[in-house]
């Protein structure tokens, strides 16, 4: 639930808001279908002394005890000619995790990761690589752990490196996928942002409930490997870079 809250511009003004009784009115805005717009209310006065040496979200906060609507977007005025048009800050009642920037640890990895995990201390062309491979879980909206589950798949198919010479029979790239088993073609598997859009497809297509299954299942109905469970080896790695990269 997002709150919008007009402040003063300087410390004094700030102050001289928080030293008196503050009358709020709230204008709620719902248009979920439509308008429907909500009059404004005006809810209650309260009264809080402190000191605010610049405003931020805990200054507001511990200046104004706010009525919450769950859902809602509410506009609040602080007392009269002491607010600056345009100027504003966002509050939340309970801060929402943004699913890309701020993924929760159960959004990367959904159980545990399974003992004797591996680690690589990637080179920059490895964090490209995997960087690629966010993008493109990102440009597709998914969750976070469909760019786990590549990234994990291609620490082990080819600890991230895009194999440009076929191995394997003919398999090519970050997932060692192969032209003639119909993922593309030589030119297609060797691109990173290609190669990875190929496995997500699968992974939408062949397993559409993969976030409801272990890691290594999820890639083995993919990747067929003679070794699948090698796969959740790298849960923790591929977890830590895809955080790192959502992060920056």
């Amino acid at each position: 639930m997002l709150v919008w809250i007009a402040f003063a511009r300087d410390r004094f003004a700030a102050r001289k808001l928080c030293g008196q009784s503050l009358s709020i009115t709230v204008a709620v805005v719902r248009v979920p279908n439509g308008c429907d717009r909500v009059g404004e209310r005006r809810l209650h006065r309260i009264h809080e002394s402190m000191q605010i040496p610049r405003i931020s979200l805990a200054a507001v906060a511990g200046c104004c005890a706010l009525a919450l609507y769950s859902g809602n977007t509410a506009n609040l005025s602080l007392g009269p000619d002491r607010l600056v048009a345009g100027e504003a800050v966002r509050i939340y009642d309970d801060p929402p995790r943004d699913a890309y920037t701020r993924p929760a640890p159960a959004d990367l990895l959904p159980r545990p990761p399974v003992d004797d995990q591996r680690h690589l201390d990637p080179d920059p062309q490895q964090w490209d690589n995997a960087r690629s491979i966010v993008a493109v879980v990102r440009a597709r909206a998914l969750p976070v752990y469909a760019a786990v589950l590549a990234v994990a798949t291609a620490l082990q198919e080819s600890l991230l490196e895009n194999l440009t010479e076929a191995v394997d029979c003919d398999s090519l790239g970050l997932f060692q996928q192969r032209p003639s088993t119909g993922w593309g073609t030589p030119e297609e598997l060797t691109d990173p942002a290609y190669a990875a859009g190929a496995f997500l497809d699968a992974l939408l297509a062949r397993v559409p409930n993969y976030r409801s299954l272990p890691l290594w299942q999820a890639v083995q109905a993919i990747q067929a490997s003679a070794y699948p469970q090698r796969y959740a080896q790298w849960e923790l790695q591929a977890a830590t870079m895809v955080r790192t990269i959502l992060s920056r």
